[in-house]
Order: structure tokens, then C-alpha cells, then sequence
């Protein structure tokens, strides 16, 4: 049973979550969600392995990766100071002595939009004795562009060139995210362009820049308009590239385009539970107007067969509100539907 919970600060009525199976939140799709879980198994896995200056074993690097998005409960800061505690134990063992150990840390760091200085990340590998491999100097050219650093990504650029490594698509998708955080969404499209003069037509991966550009900009004419050129020239994205622009939308302040753009997606049952993780990513990131409406949409349109866990979600999120010092009276009553719903009996209790 959900208990009540009366909070002296607030005043207002808030339900608490009930203790659910370990394998429902802690571990979902095979995949670790919560930081409990997480720290956990990190610990398990290092007191297993208890030579210093051995290689980090496999399960390692996708428990660093982990903190990238999966961790759907924690805002972007937490996951990537959990990242920065378990790469800090992982130097202490002497562990961090494989380009691709950094390179993981380096896609956390791109996943959760860190700030870094990418120069002083190659100089630590220096310092390690490693070296960069093709996939390090690509993500550090993404670094930079996602900083708006055209400058730094030219430099970067030109070393890639200078090794005479391949610019393949993702190379110009970061050029496309670089000129347009920079301002210059012209400079943006003349990327794709360029692309094309040397041969190489724009995929999904260049697209998908373009549209997230577009994203943090609130521009969702140009969103529908990108994605119906891609629909005409059968440049078939994921459905979760839609989720991903969502996310993104509702990132940079522009939550009032999240329903719109939800309402250009066809099958939604095959995204509920994208869905569910959006809701919980809003909420962690303070955006609770935009976790409102997706919810409140979730179950008013009935999209789920799972009733009660989008009632645990409005739960989880009116928590979270009151953790955050946040107004929920108005928050309890935009979900009082959620008292409507079946089976009503199983899942509240009034005060």
C-alpha cells in the first residue's frame, strides 16, 4: 500500500512509494539504474580483483558506461560525479591503463554534457603513458563542438587529417553540433553540404545533429521539417530518436514543444518505457511542468496497460518535487485522474 506522508514544509498531501522488487527499479532490461545498485557491483567487482596495476576487467567498463544515461533516476551532475568516484578508485588500482578505459569516461562525460577542458584530458593519458586511438581524437573533437569550440574542433580536425584517419560521418555530425552551439546554424547546414561535395551523403547519425541542434534552439517547425525530408529520402531513424529530441526540448527550456513532438510518433506502446524513463529524467533535472504533461498524457491517453506503475510514477515524481523545496499542491492537482484510475483501492490511501 502506498502510505501518506504529510510534510510540515508543505502542508499538502503526497504519497509515499512502496517498497518495490529490487529487479523492478534497481535492474531494468538488463541494465543497472539506480546508484545503489551501481556502487554496489562496482565494489564486488574491484574487491574480486585485488592486484594493483592489473587491466580493469570487461564488467568494468560497462559499469563506468553505465553512468551515462542509464542511471535514469540522477540528474546529470550526480551520474557524472559517481563516474569521477569510480574512475578515481579505478587510478588508485592502478586500472586506468587502457585507451578504451578512457575512452568510456570520455562518452559518459559527452552522454551527461560535462564541462572538461579536452586538452588537459589527452595531456592525463599522456601522463599515464597512453595513447589516443582513432575513437579518443573523435570524441574529443566531440568535446569541443559540444562546447561550441569550433576552433578547438578545427585543430582537432586537423590532426585527424594529419594521421591520415578516416572523416567518416560522425566526424561531420560533431561539426554540425559544433557550429550550431556555436551560433551559426548556417555554418551547420554548410557542414552537410561539404559532406556531400566529398561524396558522403548525410545519415542518420548527421541527421540526428541537425534535428538535436534544432532541438535546443525550440525550433520545431525545422524539426518537422528535417524529419520529413528524411522520411523522403528514406533515411530510416529509430523511434527513440524522437525520444532523444524530447529529452532534448525539454533540456533547454522549450518542455512546451515535448507534446507535440510526442504526438508526430506513431505505435507509442513501443516506447512506453522511454517514456517512463523521460518523466524520471525530467523530474531529476527540476523540469516538473514538462514531467507533469507527459505524465498526466501517459495516463490519460491510456498508452500503457501498466496502470499502476504510471501512478507510482506520479508518485516518484511528486517526491521528488517536495525533496526539491518545489510547490506540489498544484502538482496534486493536475494528477488527481490518477485517484480515478483502476485499481484505485490497490494503489492509495487517503489521509
Amino acid at each position: 500500500m502506498l502510505r501518506s506522508l504529510q510534510s510540515p514544509a508543505q502542508k499538502c498531501r503526497i504519497w509515499r512509494l512502496p517498497a518495490l522488487p529490487y529487479s523492478t527499479i534497481a535492474v531494468q532490461e538488463n541494465r543497472i539504474r539506480t546508484k545503489f545498485a551501481l556502487k554496489k557491483r562496482f565494489k564486488d567487482v574491484i574487491e574480486s580483483n585485488p592486484s594493483t596495476g592489473a587491466t580493469a576487467p570487461p564488467t568494468v567498463y560497462q559499469l563506468l558506461k553505465t553512468c551515462g544515461t542509464d542511471l535514469v533516476y540522477e540528474n546529470p551532475s550526480a551520474r557524472i560525479s559517481i563516474a569521477n568516484e569510480m574512475w578515481k578508485t579505478l587510478k588508485q588500482k592502478g586500472m586506468t591503463n587502457d585507451v578504451g578505459l578512457y575512452n568510456t569516461l570520455l562518452q559518459t562525460y559527452l552522454l551527461n554534457d560535462h564541462s572538461f577542458v579536452p586538452s588537459d584530458f589527452l595531456k592525463e593519458m599522456k601522463s599515464n603513458n597512453v595513447s589516443p586511438n582513432q575513437g579518443t581524437l573523435s570524441l574529443i573533437l566531440q568535446a569541443y563542438c559540444h562546447q561550441g569550440n569550433v576552433a578547438g574542433a578545427t585543430g582537432m580536425l586537423e590532426r585527424i587529417k594529419s594521421l591520415d584517419l578516416p572523416i567518416n560521418e560522425h566526424v561531420y555530425a560533431s561539426l554540425v553540433t559544433g557550429h550550431a552551439r556555436s551560433g551559426d546554424m548556417g555554418g551547420a547546414l554548410q557542414v552537410m553540404e561539404m559532406m556531400k561535395g566529398n561524396g558522403l551523403e548525410p545519415g542518420v547519425v548527421t541527421y540526428t545533429a541537425l534535428l538535436l541542434a534544432y532541438a535546443e534552439k525550440g525550433d520545431i517547425e525545422a524539426i518537422e521539417k528535417v524529419l520529413s525530408e528524411m522520411r523522403t529520402k528514406r533515411v530510416f531513424a529509430p523511434i527513440t530518436l524522437q525520444v532523444k529530441i524530447m529529452d532534448t526540448l525539454s533540456l533547454f527550456n522549450h518542455g512546451k514543444h515535448v507534446l507535440k513532438m510526442l504526438s508526430m510518433i506513431h505505435n507509442k506502446q513501443w516506447i512506453v518505457s522511454d517514456l517512463r524513463n523521460l518523466v524520471f529524467q525530467f523530474a531529476a533535472r527540476g523540469e516538473v511542468a514538462t514531467a507533469l504533461d507527459l505524465l498526466q498524457y501517459l495516463t490519460s491517453e491510456r498508452i500503457s496497460i501498466n496502470v499502476e506503475r504510471e501512478v507510482s510514477l506520479g508518485v516518484i515524481l511528486l517526491r521528488s518535487m517536495l525533496e526539491q523545496g518545489g510547490e506540489v499542491e498544484g502538482a496534486l492537482e493536475r494528477l488527481k485522474h490518477l485517484e480515478a484510475l483502476e485499481p484505485r483501492e490497490q494503489l492509495l490511501q487517503s489521509l
